[in-house]
């Protein structure tokens, strides 16, 4: 009796053992499939995540070289300070500001003693990017040394203004033997574009 029980406790354990093994290899079967078509989506969000990472770090890439040329920019034009960069929005200002530029131009007359006769304004060319001209074609009545010191005034003014032409006409009062030049200007006056 003792001989069967012992062979049948042997067959029992035989018989789970080879079930065992069966959903041992059911569930190694069950995981390979698993994770090939789990890894599959899996790949290529990372395959998807590496390419964002490269085209970010091409941006960071230009971007730092863009930051670079600005630095060298700022460097070169010696543009500093506070006051540097305000000068420079003095001489080339955003927006056109046409009244800005008769006050000017009226205060540059009155301090050389020239008569203002006439002051008319057109639309300029784009110059460099995001740099406008305003046209001003003006006329003016005074002796030759205004005419000289008005030009000096121009050239030594806070707003950047260039003198494309001057046409100058002398008349001579016989009664005072005074000569007085009417001289007419064409100028450029620059504006930085607003945003």
């Amino acid at each position: 009796m003792l001989s069967e029980n012992s062979e049948n406790k042997e067959l029992r354990v035989g018989g789970k053992s080879s079930g065992g093994v069966i959903i041992g290899a059911v569930l190694v079967v069950l995981g390979v499939v698993v994770f090939t078509f789990g890894a599959r989506p899996v790949a290529e969000e990372v395959n998807q995540i590496q390419a964002d990472i490269s085209s970010k770090e091409v941006s960071i890439v230009e971007l730092t070289d863009k930051i670079q040329k600005y630095t060298d920019a700022e460097e070169s034009l010696q543009i500093s300070t506070e006051v540097q960069r305000q000068q420079s929005l003095s001489a080339i200002p955003i927006g056109m500001q046409q009244d800005e530029v008769i006050e000017n131009i009226i205060n540059i007359t009155r301090e050389h003693d020239i008569e203002l006769k006439s002051l008319s304004f057109g639309k300029g060319s784009a110059e460099a990017e995001g740099i406008h001209t305003l046209r001003v074609n003006s006329s003016f009545e005074g002796n030759y040394a205004d005419l000289i010191s008005f030009l000096e005034a121009l050239e030594t003014n806070e707003r950047l203004v260039k003198v494309d032409s001057i046409n100058v006409q002398i008349n001579k009062v016989t009664i005072s033997d005074l000569t007085r030049a009417i001289f007419s200007l064409s100028m450029e006056v620059y504006y930085q574009n607003e945003s």
